[in-house]
């Protein structure tokens, strides 16, 4: 646990075919970490445009603080592991796809300039309400046929996602762009 705490000058990690553990909160606090590349060799963890995942890629382990800024979570990821995404000082939105069903605890610690976590399926299962330590501002958005959702989702609060067209769209979809074109 803790092994690099604070390694602010750690950029970049290779994690050789014989690495089989990595424990918690190995990477806290690496506020300069930019990417992560695995051996192809290895049998538990994986690459995944510099995301760290186990090898199915259904567990995203770590992604760098650097790197992370709107974030696309990748379609067959179940899990959100523990502290995943802690001390990601860019990282500003998170959307999540269905498949997502577990959050590990701290995994959004000291994200403090995240302000929208967006989810298109049924509220995940978390492993503590302690998810956003330091992220005061974050709102979480969900679909309307989803379920599992409350007012509030560990302690942010919750908002009905309601996609929003653009100016050109709504101009073409109202007339307006018919009555003047110009």
């Amino acid at each position: 646990d803790h092994a690099f705490l604070g390694c602010n000058g750690l950029t970049n990690i290779y994690i050789s075919k014989s690495v089989t553990v990595i424990e918690n909160d190995v990477f806290l606090a690496c506020d300069g970490l930019e990417t992560f590349t695995v051996d192809e060799l290895n049998t538990r963890y994986a690459s995944v445009n510099g995301v760290l995942f186990d090898k199915s890629q259904t567990t995203l382990i770590k992604c760098p603080g650097t790197t992370c800024g709107d974030y696309l979570v990748p379609n067959g990821t179940t899990t959100i592991g523990e502290s995943a995404f802690d001390y990601c000082l860019g990282l500003k939105s998170v959307t999540f796809p269905e498949s997502v069903t577990n959050i590990g605890k701290n995994a959004f610690w000291w994200c403090t300039n995240l302000t929208g976590m967006y989810f298109e399926g049924n509220a995940p299962a978390i492993a503590s309400t302690d998810l956003f330590y330091k992220a005061t501002n974050v709102t979480i958005y969900y679909r309307a046929e989803a379920t599992g959702w409350g007012s509030t989702f560990a302690g942010c609060p919750t908002a009905l996602w309601v996609e929003q067209p653009t100016y050109q769209d709504w101009a073409r979809i109202s007339g307006l762009l018919d009555k003047f074109p110009d």
